[in-house]
């Protein structure tokens, strides 16, 4: 049995409106232009001031920022995340091991909802 859905239903369904526009507070985006070009985390809040995901960087502007352009060719989850960010916090650190443990520490402790799946652990990938 074959289904055909209207074009105009399958763009809104996974939110590939080539028009997008998201729009954040200048404070915010403030936030973000001072970001550094080190090795961290960061930490993405919404309304409620509660964490909704926890990711780590080499070089934490570089990664932030990706986050604020091309809505157009992210993922459906990625951008309902996006939609919801109204403020940032970084942690910066000496290097990424020390990141990946930290984000590991803290997604742990927090439970973000948009890191659900990040149930491992680093001990088995870490050997310090």
């Amino acid at each position: 049995m074959l289904f055909y859905y209207h074009s105009e239903f399958i763009n809104k369904f996974f939110r590939m409106d080539r028009n997008m526009e998201i729009k954040f507070s200048q404070e915010l985006l403030d936030k973000i232009s001072k970001i550094p070009n080190l090795p961290g985390i960061y930490q993405y809040f919404n309304k409620q001031k509660k964490i909704i995901y926890i990711g780590k960087a080499k070089n934490l502007r570089n990664r932030v920022r990706t986050y604020f352009h091309s809505f157009n060719s992210m993922t459906p989850k990625t951008l309902a995340l996006v939609e919801k960010i109204e403020d940032i916090e970084i942690i910066i650190v000496d290097n990424e091991a020390e990141a990946l443990i930290l984000e590991d520490t803290l997604i742990k402790k927090y439970k973000p909802q948009y890191n659900i799946f990040a149930c491992s652990t680093v001990s088995g990938l870490l050997h310090l």
